[in-house]
């Protein structure tokens, strides 16, 4: 049986969730204004599963949701996706989601008209196990050194806007100006002196990688990087392992990144560095009902 969530349902949807080893915080997005809708599959009186749909405002050209159930069972997976849609218009598509790639529930997407749209690895590296590749620091600044630089801040800007962008085509990114991509890239987490930018002799941004601290103190966290053509990319090398010597300087123990299979730039420092490919977030989008 399929019914519309409410409040008074979050303490056997938390039960739930915590049986499925889901994220807790999903029980959150029906909180959020940005929330769509939630449908619960019951039997009997035990939520078996649940369903949530949600917008962002970063990526405002899809619906997103997220499918947890007790048990992988066909019957409450195609229940829970028909209430979904049933709610939508067609102005609502495509649908997005994303599941562990080592879960089953991946073959009810693939035969239920979902395609999967990008792969993404989420490695967590010991960084005394990472060898560092040679690198050079000639025509090679910090953020922090370029910080109040007005006119390359702006430069840097535009490149970071126009590779995520370009890295982004399968899920569109809103339009910002570029004052709000600024504020995303000097972020509070941001470690200034941990992330790099590469110049020509023309003082030109050719390339950049950014890191950030991780919420357990004994992490930092591999963010944005790319560079003004491919032709620049192997200069991604030199950026990151000076990230690394950074970490080790600094004590820190462990390097998190997420590297999306649609991006050119994540996948050459993935490959280059060896890092481990063993956990897989796969993104699935069906285009319409």
């Amino acid at each position: 049986m399929i019914k519309t969530y409410t409040q008074k349902d979050e303490q056997k949807l938390k039960q739930l969730i915590i049986s499925t080893n889901s994220e807790i915080d999903l029980i959150e997005i029906p909180k959020n204004p940005n929330y769509v809708s939630s449908f619960l599959s019951y039997m009997e009186d035990e939520i078996v599963g649940w369903i949530v749909a949600w917008k962002s405002s970063f990526h405002p050209h899809c619906t997103y949701f997220r499918i947890v159930i007790q048990s992988e069972n066909h019957d409450s997976f195609i229940q829970l996706l028909d209430a979904l849609e049933d709610s939508l218009t067609e102005k609502d598509y495509p649908l997005l989601t994303g599941v562990d790639g080592g879960k089953d529930l991946s073959n009810y997407y693939q035969k239920n008209n979902f395609e999967i749209i990008r792969e993404t690895y989420l490695p967590t590296i010991k960084l005394s196990n990472v060898e560092l590749l040679p690198f050079k620091t000639h025509d090679i600044k910090t953020v922090r050194e370029i910080r109040h630089n007005h006119l390359l801040v702006n430069e840097l800007t535009r490149l970071v806007k126009n590779v995520y962008e370009e890295t982004h085509l399968v899920n569109p990114v809103a339009e910002f100006d570029l004052e709000t991509w600024e504020e995303l890239i000097f972020a509070e987490d941001l470690l200034l002196d941990g992330s790099f930018i590469y110049l020509n002799d023309n003082d030109e941004v050719l390339s950049y990688s950014f890191l950030h601290k991780s919420e357990e103190e004994n992490k930092v966290e591999l963010g944005w990087i790319g560079s003004r053509s491919k032709s620049y990319i192997q200069s991604l090398h030199t950026l990151v392992s000076l990230q690394i010597n950074y970490a080790k300087q600094n004590n820190y123990q462990y390097l998190e990144g997420e590297f999306d299979t649609t991006d050119p730039y994540a996948m050459e420092v993935l490959h280059k560095f060896q890092f481990p490919k063993e956990t897989v977030w796969i993104t699935y989008s069906k285009k319409e009902r």
